[in-house]
């Protein structure tokens, strides 16, 4: 089996360059300093072209990243877009060709590569100082981060050597220099392969327990729509889950419980809550959580029978996401037309406001180093908004866009809505905002783009209301 290589690359054509020799048929080349949008001109958009066709001939898969300049990014988040890209690969050996001695683009991309998490058998970095600097010391000396040995020295064949040449357009007069490869092995944290974690998560997640731990909270007082809610869970295709029955002190829920079939009865649990706001309230149902993943079902949501096994599928194929399904919003008295939420998880439309339904959002157990990822306590209102906010940056979303729960809109009974007062609301919108404010906000691959986009609408957008407003003084 050959060896599975992953080359992150500072630019299209580096990666040929200054490690042909590692490239080959189980290679994967990130370039990320590509600038997709072909600012660079016509020399920069035949690099990416010869780049391109390079590493098809080579039998090597390439994945160019958007970026263009290098003082708009930083190496963490960089470090956390390469994750998600190749998150799903096994990698047994992690190259990155930059030379770390001052070039921006080189150093933002060596450091970003050296931090990426996974079980590597070897990691290496690739240089071609050699070229003009004659000593080993002189090498070491200029480059920002001192490799922790001298190299190796790799010469290519005559045929790697005009497919080198090639690549680079490069004179006759410079063959020696290209004959050659400098490589330094660095310290590995583990010696066996397998996939990358993804950052900054620490851990797998858990692998024992059930897929899901369905978290519902009642204060008994909603006993139909609460029996509804209980009725579709027994009618799961997948039993893989189980439910917590989270309610005050001194309540008992007995009697719901044994309504249910025989084998949801031996996966459920009555949780006692601790009292407070309802992220105090969920947060003792996350101490008492077994599952791999954990949802918030409301007593007056609704899954059908897909619910649990839409979970199962977008886990085996993004496991430690958060789990995202479609849902729909139901009114029960007919005073509505049912509405529909995105299919698609939009972290900037979540922004400005809430658009996932806590039903279809299965979120990850167990895989931060410290505990767990909790609900902010102090929220009224909103906890729910906040807790994917952050969750979603660090965790990243898997989406189905297929229909799994409705939210049921009950004729006249009470619910969050209208427990708490618009100005309850409205102040807990903006803490969470002001929380969105005070840290980094780290978006998904392809954000950046959108980002720009608006920003130039928005710019339009004011160039025009001066222009008006020029004109009409003008016409005064």
């Amino acid at each position: 089996m050959p060896t599975r290589r992953l080359i992150i690359s500072p630019l299209p054509g580096v990666a040929p360059a200054w490690a042909f020799g590692a490239i080959g048929p189980a290679t994967t080349v990130v370039s990320v300093f590509s600038d997709l949008e072909g600012d660079a001109g016509p020399a920069g958009l035949l690099r990416l072209a010869t780049d391109r066709a390079l590493l098809r001939r080579l039998q090597a898969d390439a994945f160019y990243l958007p970026h263009r300049d290098p003082s708009e990014v930083s190496a963490a988040w960089l470090t956390w877009e390469l994750g998600r890209l190749v998150a799903d690969l096994d990698v047994d050996e992690l190259w990155f060709p930059a030379g770390a001695r001052g070039e921006p683009a080189h150093v933002l991309t060596a450091e970003a590569a050296r931090a990426l998490r996974g079980r590597f058998r070897r990691v290496v970095y690739a240089d071609v100082a050699w070229a003009s600097a004659p000593t080993v010391t002189e090498v070491l000396a200029a480059t920002r981060w001192a490799p922790p040995a001298v190299p190796r020295q790799h010469r290519l064949d005559g045929a790697q050597v005009a497919a080198r040449r090639a690549a680079l357009g490069a004179e006759p007069s410079s063959v020696a220099v290209e004959a050659h490869e400098w490589t330094w092995d660095l310290p590995v944290a583990g010696l066996e392969p397998g996939p990358l974690a993804m950052l900054p998560r620490a851990g797998p997640g858990r692998t024992d327990g059930p897929l899901i731990s369905v978290l519902t909270r009642t204060r008994g007082d909603r006993p139909q729509p609460l029996r509804r809610t209980l009725d579709s869970l027994a009618e799961q295709t997948s039993r893989d889950f189980e439910l917590l029955l989270i309610r005050p002190p001194g309540l008992t829920l007995d009697a719901e419980v044994a309504r249910l079939p025989t084998w949801l009865q031996e996966q459920t649990r009555q949780v006692a809550d601790g009292g407070g706001r309802l992220g105090a309230i969920l947060n003792d149902g996350l101490r008492e959580a077994r599952g791999r993943y954990f949802v918030t079902l409301d007593d007056d949501d609704e899954t059908l029978p897909n619910w649990v096994e839409t979970f199962a599928a977008l886990d085996a194929r993004s496991p430690g996401r958060v789990l995202r399904t479609a849902s729909v919003k139901k009114f029960l008295d007919g005073s509505g037309e049912d509405e529909g939420f995105p299919l698609e998880f939009d972290l900037i439309d979540h922004l400005k406001r809430f658009r996932s339904p806590v039903s279809g959002l299965a979120y990850p157990l167990g895989g931060l180093a410290g505990g767990e990822l909790l609900f902010d306590e102090d929220l009224e209102v909103f906890e729910d908004w906040d807790y994917l906010l952050r969750a979603a940056q660090l965790f990243g979303v898997a989406d189905a866009p297929v229909v799994t729960s409705h939210k049921l809109v009950w004729p006249q009974l009470a619910n969050t809505g209208t427990d708490y007062s618009y100005d309850v609301w409205r102040r807990c919108r903006r803490e969470v905002m002001d929380k969105c404010d005070a840290a980094p906000l780290l978006l998904d691959v392809g954000a950046a783009r959108e980002v720009r986009d608006l920003r130039a609408r928005l710019d339009a957008a004011r160039e025009e209301i001066q222009r008006l407003r020029r004109t009409e003084r003008e016409r005064d």
